[in-house]
Order: structure tokens, then C-alpha cells, then sequence
């Protein structure tokens, strides 16, 4: 069954580092957030990371952390995210069930990366 909802009630993003989201100027797709809201009854969403600026980028694959040097996020066409209350594994199933992007599962930090680039699938740690 394809839950597509025309709305969503409410998404409370929370904010890390320079993640932006549902600027005018990015086209980060909310279609994928919205879906997940819709189809888990979410009433909120923590955004991990979405837009990130090559400065920043590059400062975190300094630091270690698995980050593509060219990122989906520096061109804001992505989104790392967990729903409160609902496994990561649901959220990971769900959203690789509907073809949309790139879709990454890191268990360790327990988000889903979503992306607008070709239809792929990877897990971090």
C-alpha cells in the first residue's frame, strides 16, 4: 500500500551544526520527510544533518567522521534524520521501499541518510 499524504501535520526539525531545511535556494525534497511523517503517525522528525557547507564538510572529514567528499548534503540534496519512537530499521525499510534516492542506514548513530541522487543503498557505522 502506497501512503502518499497530501500534508503533513506537524515536522519539529531539530537543528545540528548548519543543517537547513526547506530553503527556497536548496532542493533538499521534503516529499521523503513527509512520507515517513504520514505513514508513522510522526509528529516529529530530528533532522541530523541536511545542507552542509563544503567548509563544514571538509572540517568534519577532518575530524573523522564518514563523510563523502563530494556530499549530497553541500549540494543540499540531502537529509539525515531519525523519527522519535520508531526503530531506524522500520524508517530505513520504509523509505528504500519507495525508490526515491540514496538511501544509507548508521546503526551506531541510529539516522537514515535520504538523498535526490540515483537509487542506491549503503550502511555506515
Amino acid at each position: 500500500m502506497n501512503q502518499t499524504p497530501t500534508r503533513c501535520s506537524r515536522i519539529l526539525v531539530k537543528l545540528s551544526g548548519e543543517a537547513l531545511l526547506g530553503r527556497a535556494d536548496y532542493g533538499i525534497d521534503a516529499d521523503v520527510l513527509k512520507r515517513v511523517a504520514g505513514k508513522f503517525s510522526a509528529r516529529r522528525i530530528e533532522v541530523v544533518s541536511g545542507y552542509r557547507s563544503p567548509k563544514y564538510n571538509l572540517m568534519l572529514r577532518k575530524k573523522g567522521h564518514q563523510v563523502a567528499r563530494h556530499s549530497q548534503h553541500m549540494e543540499g540534496h540531502a537529509v539525515d534524520f531519525r523519527v522519535r519512537g520508531v526503530e531506524t530499521r522500520q524508517v530505513l525499510h520504509y523509505v528504500r521501499s519507495l525508490h526515491m534516492g540514496g538511501v544509507g542506514f548508521y546503526p551506531h548513530s541510529q539516522f537514515v541518510h535520504s538523498d535526490t541522487g540515483p537509487v542506491r543503498y549503503w550502511t555506515g557505522s
